[in-house]
């Protein structure tokens, strides 16, 4: 008989979900035995997951310090090299969602391996994937249709907001002439629950794009803004950190820009009738594992106080909903999962700011 997992923390994230407050966190199922790393080392070792006292450990950490949502990152661009990646993914979602703590949702996104990118009639650029080609709407609708099973639809613990299951498109802004595909993915969902599909583009472009800027108006006028007229919330990645080497300014002032930016694209967002969600991230650099050289934007555990703090202000009145990017990311320096250096300084920084911000007596929410 195995010793059942007993909890440390008391569950503070089901406190905040309770009244209304969803904050989520970018969960990656990587083998971290092979993920290049900088600085620091997971508390609980390379793990591999899925392994289950490492996954109630996520759980039992993050929710105990106000998490209550995993978006659970696909690998979908994995899948066609990798089946087996396929079956861990979904084993690792199986296995989140019978704990029964800690709500789930996937993430799906972007992949050179099965999509056709570039130019179709010398219009679509070379980065993009146009939903209008047969074959990139199959596969699309391919990826949904495994992933969003009827029977982890229907558990009370995959990610529901307006009683409707969630579904998160990551790079979101590399799909045009999306319309068709995003209703036919309402339409799939809709069959097996009975509510069509809620869904997050992370598409809001990086410090310092603004909504007024003549190349996003051109996309929205020429290929996007019909799709994007389907989804239910836009949101960002990585607190919109602009990666490159020309960025020094954006990111020695980051936190004014970051600044400028919220309120911007949350006007746009509601604007369009949309759910706005923030994007919060600890620090990012993928120089030393996959990326290309660039500034890193620093990793400080007083700076993601401030990031969250200024988030907040900002935070959609209708569904509050903040994401942090990421989880367990070590590849890219984002993760908030607790280290062998830092333990568990990034939870605590998190806990308190959602302590002072919605649960305690004179909290700044409104």
């Amino acid at each position: 008989m195995k010793t059942p997992y007993i909890r440390e923390h008391e569950n503070l994230g089901k406190v905040l979900h309770d009244n209304g407050i969803e904050v989520m966190a970018i969960y990656v199922p990587f083998d971290m035995s092979n993920i290049p790393k900088k600085h620091d080392d997971p508390l609980l070792g390379r793990y591999n997951l899925p392994n289950d006292i490492v996954i109630k450990k996520h759980v039992d950490w993050f929710t105990g310090h106000g998490g209550n949502i995993f978006i659970l990152d696909s690998q979908n661009h994995w899948w066609s090299a990798s089946p087996a990646l396929k079956r861990k993914v979904l084993t690792i979602a199986d296995k989140l969602i019978s704990l029964n703590q800690i709500y789930v949702a996937w993430l799906v996104g972007p992949s050179k391996n099965d999509f056709i990118y570039g130019k179709f009639g010398e219009k679509i650029p070379e980065w993009a994937i146009d939903l209008n080609i047969p074959k990139n709407n199959q596969v699309f609708l391919e990826f949904v249709d495994e992933l969003m099973r009827e029977d982890i639809l229907n558990h009370p613990y995959y990610l529901k907001i307006d009683g409707k299951p969630v579904l998160y498109i990551w790079d979101e802004g590399a799909f045009f002439n999306q319309e068709n595909t995003y209703q036919a993915v309402k339409k799939l969902v809709e069959e097996r629950t009975g509510k069509e599909a809620y869904i997050i583009a992370d598409w809001i472009p990086r410090i310092p794009t603004l909504p007024s800027d003549e190349y996003v108006q051109f996309l929205l006028q020429n290929y996007r803004g019909a799709g994007l007229g389907v989804v239910d919330a836009f949101t960002g990645w990585i607190g919109f950190h602009r990666v490159g080497l020309d960025t020094k300014e954006y990111v020695e002032n980051y936190l004014s820009y970051y600044e400028r930016h919220l309120p911007v694209w949350r006007n746009f967002t509601k604007k369009w009738g949309k759910d706005f969600i923030l994007t919060v991230t600890p620090g990012f650099d993928h120089s030393y594992s996959w990326g290309e050289p660039q500034i890193p934007l620093p990793r400080d555990v007083e700076e993601f106080s401030k990031r969250l703090e200024i988030a907040i202000k900002y935070i959609d009145k209708r569904h509050p909903m903040l994401k942090i990017d990421t989880w367990n990311d070590w590849g890219e320096w984002s993760w908030i999962e607790p280290g062998q250096k830092e333990q568990l300084t990034y939870l605590k920084a998190l806990r308190g700011t959602l302590e002072n911000s919605f649960l305690n007596s004179g909290s700044t929410y409104p």
